[in-house]
């Protein structure tokens, strides 16, 4: 049998066409054109693998730390940088910030001085070298690594802004 082309399939009216038939002849060539077999090579997926990825959580409090958790433990990235930890003292809640297992955990050293919380922190998986960096005089909670391998020197800073506070020193910083 002759391999079936655009010009010699039926018309398909058996797809939905959406408002105002939307899915036009355009479009169904195009989604047939791109389920054809080709001999180049396909496109990667997207990736599954979360090792070597950096994550960001806004975390809304220390309740929601079980989900980054149950993140961290299905998905394995190299660290997690954790944002609005509304931690007032760090001897009392860090002890419900237990890491998961194979992390560690790394929490600011100083509070924001606006509001004196104790609002960012690192989650690092183990074997990751890295150096703490110096904090960024500002009203904001901020906490900066570095991560040295033998090609490349990565400096990482995990700040919180509240948007109430305004702190244009720390955009500043950052821009020059």
């Amino acid at each position: 049998p002759t391999p079936a082309t655009w010009d010699s399939l039926p018309p398909a009216a058996w797809l939905p066409t959406g408002k105002n038939g939307e899915l036009t002849q355009r479009h169904l060539r195009n989604i047939w054109q791109r389920h054809q077999p080709t001999r180049l090579p396909n496109k990667q997926s997207p990736p599954s693998n979360f090792t070597s990825h950096i994550f960001s959580f806004n975390m809304g409090g220390i309740s929601g730390f079980s989900n980054v958790k149950d993140f961290v433990k299905r998905k394995n990235p190299v660290i997690v940088a954790l944002q609005e930890l509304k931690i007032k003292k760090l001897s009392k809640k860090i002890k419900n910030l237990s890491p998961p297992k194979g992390y560690h955990l790394l929490v600011t050293d100083k509070p924001s001085l606006s509001q004196g919380l104790y609002d960012v922190a690192y989650l690092i998986r183990d074997g990751i070298t890295y150096t703490k960096l110096p904090h960024i005089l500002s009203n904001t909670s901020n906490v900066g690594i570095r991560i040295s391998t033998p090609n490349h020197i990565l400096n990482v800073y995990n700040i919180y802004v509240n948007i109430l506070i305004k702190d244009f020193n720390i955009y500043l910083l950052f821009l020059f």
